[in-house]
């Protein structure tokens, strides 16, 4: 089989930045630094690091079993990504494997976090026990979810192009929710070990609605999970906006803060307004270069979370020796020259369509409300739970994280798990526990069931917080009293610790 096209094959990177000579020396035999990295990259070299070590993945990343998720550890610090997406499998050997591809070290590589604590070590020795003989990814279980949500969706497909009532524009617009989540598991390549259905799901149940899957996938499964809500973390922008919200002790107070836990109240209805505005498919794509506003997430003029994964905030020219690109203020994403055009095809396949034909039945004006009430319904839906994953009272939330911290112990302290019922949970595919979706990203719905007793009672003995409640009720009520606290200047990093302990 011939090698897949990298990003750095399809489109020529421009030349780097001249540095100063400080910054010039040259690298030992066997070192490397992110430069150099992506200086590889330019020539078709797949290097990432793990560990402080540097991996030419070049000719495995086609017959990586987990599929084409490895390609966004592209030029990138990828420990996290390669820790939790194998944390499940006897790493013992996994290491074997990859130690054939080690081609040397990382200058001046600083470890993220810790791997290796006491309580990771025994949580993730008993899950694995507990899951012996489990499948990993597949599940019918998750597959009937997903199937269930899809047909769902083609009905309603079907009943806007023939019947056209607004009276389905709501119930479309919850469906597509739903179908966010299957587009959510799909990009943590969870739903299926084949690697032809893992990225058919992904790039349609993102792209299908305007929500840029490349954009996506960096801001989620890189950022995001392998830094949640540090600086590092281009989603936590996307979710809160900084002007407006003030979700970390840490974060500095603005005048605007004193307001936020009433900014939140509303945040749905202004997600309703902003996500019906789907600025890349019809018939908003018309418009979107006079509302290129609202695709700003750290400056976003409005309080509420954002719709929109953002693209870089750099060029790569910009990212020096020991930028990754994953921030805190330099986010690059690699991309594939038939991305963009990819996105827009899809993003308009039936959205255009539908929208003419709704125009020339019923009118102008109600082909535009049908797609901006499907729209804003699915983003009201979407945000309303977004700030109930990683916010509630005491969480436990830092700008950054340090060497002797433990990775997995900081995603159950800075994640919330929220009890639903049976068919709850089934339906949201378990995003509702996303204590263990942050230490198990690539787990199957299932899975994620079986190890959240373990996951509690591991925590619990190691005395680790877990964030637990009983209802969506009760997680929103918690979230409203943190921003409440926050909003005041007199709470800053060390109150909130007294006010934890």
């Amino acid at each position: 089989m011939a090698p897949r096209t990298t990003a750095a094959q399809s489109a020529p990177l421009p030349a780097e930045k001249e540095t100063s000579s400080a910054e010039t020396k040259p690298l030992s035999k066997g070192e490397y630094d992110y430069l150099s990295m992506r200086e590889a990259a330019k020539k078709g070299q797949f290097l990432c690091c793990i560990h402080g070590n540097v991996y030419d993945v070049t000719d495995f990343a086609d017959k990586h079993p987990g599929g084409a998720l490895i390609r966004t550890a592209l030029a990138r610090d990828a420990t996290a990504l390669y820790e939790t997406h194998h944390n499940l499998l006897d790493m013992k050997k996994v290491n074997q494997i990859l130690e054939k591809y080690r081609v040397g070290k990382l200058k001046d590589y600083k470890p993220i976090a810790k791997f290796d604590s006491p309580f990771a070590t025994t949580m993730l020795a008993r899950c694995r026990e507990a899951l012996k003989g489990v499948p990993h990814r597949d599940s019918f279980y998750a597959n009937s979810a997903v199937a269930t949500v899809l047909s769902l969706i083609g009905v309603c497909m079907y009943l806007s192009a023939t019947w056209g009532s607004l009276v389905v524009a709501p119930f479309f617009g919850v469906l597509l929710a739903f179908g966010h989540l299957v587009g959510h598991a799909a990009n943590h390549w969870s739903l299926s070990s084949n690697d032809t259905i893992s990225r058919v799901l992904s790039v349609t149940c993102t792209n299908f609605w305007g929500l840029y899957e490349k954009n996506w996938e960096f801001s989620h499964v890189i950022s995001h999970h392998c830094y949640n809500y540090t600086d590092r973390d281009y989603v936590m922008d996307q979710h809160a906006p900084p002007q407006f919200y003030r979700v970390r002790p840490s974060d500095p107070w603005k005048p605007l803060h004193a307001y936020q836990h009433i900014y939140y109240q509303f945040s749905h209805i202004v997600a309703f307004f902003v996500g019906g505005l789907r600025l890349d498919c019809a018939p908003f794509i018309f418009v979107a270069p006079l509302l290129r506003v609202l695709r700003r997430n750290r400056d976003s003029p409005l309080p509420g979370p954002q719709f929109f994964a953002s693209g870089s905030n750099a060029e790569i020219d910009e990212l020096g020796k020991s930028d990754d690109g994953v921030g805190p203020e330099k986010f690059y994403i690699f991309y594939e020259s038939y991305d963009h055009l990819w996105s827009i095809v899809l993003a308009n396949i039936f959205w255009l369509p539908l929208f003419l034909r709704q125009w020339q039945r019923f009118g102008l004006l109600h082909a535009i409300a049908f797609n901006f009430c499907v729209f804003g319904v699915q983003a009201a839906v979407i945000t309303r739970t977004l700030f109930t994953q990683h916010i509630c009272e005491d969480i436990q939330l830092v700008d950054k994280y340090e060497e002797s911290d433990c990775w997995y112990a900081r995603q159950v302290s800075s994640s919330v798990t929220v009890n639903k019922s049976e068919l709850g949970v089934w339906a949201l595919m378990a995003a509702c526990y996303q204590i263990e979706h942050h230490m198990f990203p690539c787990a199957n719905p299932n899975i994620l069931r079986i190890i959240r007793p373990i996951v509690k009672k591991t925590a619990e003995e190691f005395g680790v917080r877990y964030f637990e409640f009983k209802s969506q009720r009760d997680a929103c009520a918690s979230v409203y009293q943190h921003f409440k606290r926050l909003s005041s200047p007199t709470v800053t990093s060390q109150a909130a610790k007294s006010h934890s302990d």
